[in-house]
């Protein structure tokens, strides 16, 4: 069964370090052993100069603080970076860093997870899938409104882990919510076509030929057009349906 109308697998994002990556928590109870122990010459400090040492140490620590939150933000847009580049390695590494360092927006989850897909496209591994499939719930925890989230978890879902029953319905929701996602109806096509149901397979690519009739002119138009009905054309010479 040729396939029909490829759709490209998601792309996406990431972000490098600027080398301070001690744990505020941990910088704190190494000082806080340092307190405890006195001076290095032995002597005992004073409660003032333990005080006044307590402040410097807690400058310190703000530092530390302030760096962990700008280095979120940045580890994301390397991530994304990478991502358009499809270095999905160093994207997941980049946006995993932007978890670590307090960014668990749902930006951040849904790049990892088009990355994770992407990557498990690539090589294979079931256990990439079920990140990505992690990951773009935890997106859609945050924002239920992505849809480009829940396109990804369909696609992730019909064709990483073979859920196509899943995938479909989801993908579905995505098609129907907005006439104008030509991606996804076309996505939504290949997957009843894929499923063995060439009935509403053909039904799906006869309404995107219908409607890009309409489209201002653009060479966009034009290969919705042309690819809708290579498909239409394909599947009522595989099944004998009858079409415009």
């Amino acid at each position: 069964m040729k396939k029909i109308y490829k759709i490209s697998a998601l792309i996406i994002m990431v972000i490098i370090s600027s080398g301070c990556d001690k744990n505020p928590a941990e910088y704190l109870k190494l000082k806080s052993v340092k307190i405890a122990e006195g001076s290095e010459s032995g002597g005992e400090k004073s409660l003032d100069d333990l005080l006044e040492e307590t402040k410097e140490y807690e400058k310190e620590i703000n530092s530390q603080v302030q760096a962990s939150a700008k280095l979120g933000p940045v580890y994301e847009k390397l991530g994304i970076k990478y991502a358009e580049t499809k270095s999905w390695d160093l994207s997941i590494d980049s946006l995993e860093k932007a978890l670590k360092y307090g960014n668990d927006s749902a930006k951040v989850h849904f790049y990892l997870g088009a990355a994770y897909s992407n990557r498990g496209m690539n090589l294979g591994e079931k256990s990439d899938f079920e990140k990505a499939v992690f990951h773009y719930k935890k997106s859609l925890e945050k924002n239920s409104l992505n849809s480009e989230a829940l396109y990804g978890l369909a696609f992730t879902e019909f064709y990483g882990l073979g859920d196509k029953e899943s995938g479909l319905k989801k993908m579905k929701i995505v098609a129907d919510s907005d006439e104008r996602n030509i991606n996804a109806r076309f996505a939504l096509g290949r997957m009843y076509y894929e499923s063995g149901n060439a009935a509403s397979a053909l039904s799906v690519y006869e309404d995107i030929y219908s409607y890009a009739q309409n489209m201002p002119s653009s060479s966009k138009k034009d290969d919705y057009i042309k690819n809708a009905k290579a498909n239409i054309d394909q599947i009522t010479a595989s099944y004998g349906n009858s079409s415009k």
